[in-house]
C-alpha cells in the first residue's frame, strides 16, 4: 500500500494534489450541513476541484462527469421554475451519456459514468436525507474507478464521503427517535392521587391522571 500511494504521489503533478485537497475538504464537509443550499454549494466547489483533479491524472470521464455535476449544482441554485429546471437535468444527464461515448476508455469510463448518474440522482433529491441515501449507492461505483485508476485522494474522498453520509443519516435518526420519544412520554404519565395531582398541577381524568400541560399539547400534536 505504502508503495502504491509513492509512486501515485510521485506521478501527480502538485496542481492534482492541491485541487485534490480543496475536492477532500469539500466532501468532509457538506453532509454535516443542515441545509439544502448549502450542502448544494459546497458540493459545487468540490465537483470544481475533482473535475480539474481528474483532468490532471488522465481521467477524461471522471472530469466530464464533475464538470456536469457543477453544471447540475449551478442550476438547482439559480433556477427556480420545476419544468425548466427538469429539462435541464435530463440536458444534462444526456451530456453525461454523450461525454461519456466521446471519452470511453473502457471500464474506467463505464465506472465513472454510473458513479455520476446515481450522484446526479442523488442531487435532485429535494432533501439532504434522501440525498445523502442516494449518494451511499453512487459509493461503490466511484470507489473502483478510483482504486484502478490509481487516485488516493479521490479514493480518500469516497471513504469519507461514505463514512459522513452514514454519520448525517445517524444523527438524523438519533433526531428521530428523541422526536419520538418526546410526545410518548406526555401522553403516558404516571397515575397520581387526587391530592397529587391538584398539588402538582396535573388533572384527573377517571383513574388517569394528565398534566394540564400535557393535555395542551395533546391537542397541538394532531397537527404536527
Amino acid at each position: 500500500m505504502s508503495l502504491f500511494l509513492d509512486q501515485t504521489f510521485a506521478s501527480t503533478g502538485l496542481a492534482a494534489i492541491l485541487f485534490g485537497i480543496v475536492g477532500l475538504g469539500c466532501v468532509v464537509s457538506w453532509p454535516l450541513l443542515p441545509s439544502r443550499r448549502g450542502a448544494l454549494m459546497v458540493q459545487g466547489t468540490g465537483a470544481c476541484a475533482f473535475a480539474l483533479h481528474f483532468a490532471l491524472i488522465g481521467a477524461p470521464t471522471a472530469s466530464a462527469a464533475c464538470v456536469l455535476s457543477l453544471m447540475q449544482l449551478t442550476v438547482a441554485l439559480v433556477v427556480r421554475d420545476r419544468v425548466a429546471k427538469l429539462a435541464l437535468d435530463g440536458a444534462t444527464l444526456l451530456a453525461l451519456l454523450l461525454l461519456t461515448v466521446a471519452t470511453w476508455h473502457g471500464l474506467l469510463s463505464g465506472l465513472a459514468a454510473c458513479g455520476g448518474a446515481a450522484s446526479f440522482m442523488a442531487r435532485t433529491q429535494r432533501s439532504t436525507t434522501q440525498m445523502k441515501m442516494v449518494f451511499l449507492v453512487a459509493a461503490p461505483f466511484w470507489l473502483a474507478h478510483n482504486l484502478l485508476i490509481g487516485a488516493p485522494f479521490a479514493l480518500a474522498v469516497d471513504l469519507v464521503s461514505v463514512a459522513g453520509n452514514l454519520l448525517g443519516l445517524f444523527a438524523f435518526w438519533k433526531r428521530k427517535q428523541r422526536g419520538a420519544d418526546g410526545p410518548r412520554s406526555l401522553s403516558c404519565p404516571t397515575q397520581l392521587s387526587p391530592r397529587h395531582a391538584f398539588r402538582s398541577g396535573h388533572l384527573s381524568l377517571g383513574k388517569l391522571a394528565i398534566p394540564k400541560r400535557a393535555r395542551a399539547l395533546q391537542g397541538a400534536q394532531v397537527f404536527t
